[in-house]
């Protein structure tokens, strides 16, 4: 897949040249958390590091290849991740990251409201997106996961609300409910 090839500016790195302590494909790494898929078979994944801090990777499992990617800021607790292919020839994806203040603190965000983040892997950069505001007994379903479908992403609220994102982290659509 060129888009993993070293050919553009998304390299790949074989697992082999891997210290064995850091290989990502080790089946008994407890720490290792699968935060989002795509239908092409890319996985975001995430291991937490020393200091409290985590570090995301970018993986194709079919073929071993990885990427570590750049940190969103991470002040703030992730709540969904979701992973979208945008292209597959050359591989370009986009990861929406939403986050809260920590359940504990609404000190910086306030009840109700959403952090979103975008990476991008075309300028392998995490930017600020637009805050997504709730009602205040409102929240995201947290195992609920993102639902990619015609170019938008489906989230599910507690109060059984449908929230609609465009990829770039903005509302698409009014919310509506379940029938």
């Amino acid at each position: 897949m060129d888009g993993w090839s070293g050919k553009n500016s998304f390299s790949h790195l074989p697992v082999e040249t891997l210290k064995t302590k850091d290989r990502f494909f080790n089946c008994y790494d407890s720490n290792m958390k699968i935060e989002a898929s795509s239908r092409q078979g890319i996985l975001c994944c995430m291991r937490p590091t020393r200091n409290n801090n985590y570090r995301y990777y970018i993986c194709k499992p079919s073929t071993q290849e990885w990427k570590v990617l750049p940190n969103p800021k991470l002040r703030y607790w992730t709540v969904q991740v979701a992973l979208v292919v945008v292209k597959s020839d050359p591989l370009r994806f986009k990861i929406l990251r939403l986050s809260k203040d920590s359940p504990t603190c609404s000190r910086n965000l306030g009840f109700g409201n959403y952090f979103c983040e975008i990476y991008d892997s075309k300028t392998n950069a995490w930017r600020q997106g637009n805050i997504i505001s709730l009602s205040e007994d409102v929240s995201l379903k947290y195992h609920h996961q993102p639902i990619n479908a015609s170019g938008l992403l489906y989230l599910l609220t507690t109060d059984d609300q449908v929230l609609v994102l465009n990829y770039d982290g903005e509302e698409a659509y009014p919310r509506f409910y379940l029938p």
